[in-house]
């Protein structure tokens, strides 16, 4: 079976500029020094990382979650993940 892997992390700064920060790819090479290049659409593709990864977005729910399905460059080329960002506030 594949591992599954959970990570919670908690940012001083609101889900709705986080949200924003993943998908702006502006804002996104700003934040990691490094080039991304992000299609805001559902169905599109992007590379981040100086193109060390790539993928595709599967679902965007405005400012609340984006799930992609991507990959690391050096990777068999079989092999993909599924990552899921929620954004919400914490209580």
């Amino acid at each position: 079976m594949t591992p599954v892997i959970q990570q919670t992390v908690r940012f001083r700064t609101t889900p709705h500029a986080l949200f924003e920060l993943y998908l702006d790819s502006k804002k996104h090479s700003k934040s990691t020094g490094m080039t991304t290049r992000i299609n805001r659409k559902v169905g599109g593709r992007f590379r981040a990382f100086d193109g060390m990864l790539e993928g595709k977005t599967l679902l965007i729910v405005p400012g609340r979650q984006i799930v992609q399905f991507w990959r690391a460059n050096h990777w068999k080329k079989e092999d993909w993940s599924i990552l899921i960002l929620p954004f919400r506030t914490q209580s």
